[in-house]
């Protein structure tokens, strides 16, 4: 009796060992826990949409169907601005790049899988085709904003400058974003000048080997017109000093005849 007694206890005392063992691996695994991803989609299926894009052109990428109630991860922040809307059945995101470079969005379905990988490849704007068309754009007009303790003074300065915004009306530009170089003709078809260009987020910088201008720079009405403002404040005061000149700006509108060629719409 008491040889089978020993053998109960050794089986007891192996069975224990064994479950302890077992806890410390599954406390061990579960110390160690892993973020727990979307689900890769099935090997052959095409989810990746591409998109050409230029630093400040929002666009919108649709993710077709039954896809509004859809959720998105913007995987770079630092380089694009997202935001989804969704429209009846449909699931829209609208996108606004920050700066050049490769960015990516995941979008997942209402079950939290991923369904769509939306590579965005952003450059410099550039165009071949810009012209100067003040009064082309459909609800943003070419304007002088003058401000002068002299009334004369500011009427003269209004004056000068809206018809020099009439008479650019037709003048052309080339942007090469690849070589950053711009050329510039006037509107009766002489070669103008010539140089370099920076166009960040909100602002355009041209420089030819004599002056360098910075322009305030907003893209309007579905990427095709490009608002252009120019504070002119130093210039003007240089030129009446005595008349209390505080600030002096214009703006004018650029229309973008290429940009069909990049935007699907």
């Amino acid at each position: 009796m008491t040889f089978k007694r020993n053998n109960l206890s050794q089986d007891v005392i192996h069975a224990l060992t064994l479950t302890l063992v077992l806890c410390l691996t599954l406390l061990s695994g579960c110390s160690d826990k892993e973020e727990i991803l979307p689900p890769e989609p099935e090997e052959g299926t095409d989810i990746v949409s591409e998109y050409k894009a230029y630093v400040g052109h929002p666009f919108n990428a649709s993710l077709g169907e039954q896809t509004n109630g859809y959720t998105i991860k913007n995987n770079d922040p630092e380089k694009l601005k997202t935001e989804y809307f969704g429209i009846e059945h449909f699931g829209v995101v609208c996108i606004f790049p920050l700066c050049e470079g490769e960015s990516s969005i995941h979008v997942l379905d209402k079950n939290n899988k991923l369904v769509k990988i939306i590579k965005i490849q952003t450059t410099m704007w550039g165009s071949k085709d810009v012209e100067v068309e003040n009064g082309a754009h459909p609800y943003v007009k070419p304007e002088v904003r003058v401000e002068a303790q002299d009334t004369q003074t500011k009427q003269n300065i209004e004056k000068e400058l809206m018809q020099e915004l009439k008479n650019r009306n037709g003048t052309r530009y080339t942007f090469d974003n690849q070589t950053r170089l711009f050329t510039m003709t006037f509107p009766d078809g002489r070669k103008g000048y010539e140089g370099t260009y920076k166009c960040r987020v909100d602002s355009l910088i041209m420089q030819t080997q004599s002056i360098i201008k910075k322009y305030g720079y907003e893209v309007s009405y579905k990427n095709k017109f490009l608002i252009i403002r120019e504070d002119r404040t130093e210039e003007f005061c240089q030129r009446y000093p005595d008349s209390g000149v505080t600030s002096v700006t214009t703006q004018e509108i650029w229309r973008d005849y290429s940009i069909l060629d990049i935007f699907p719409w």
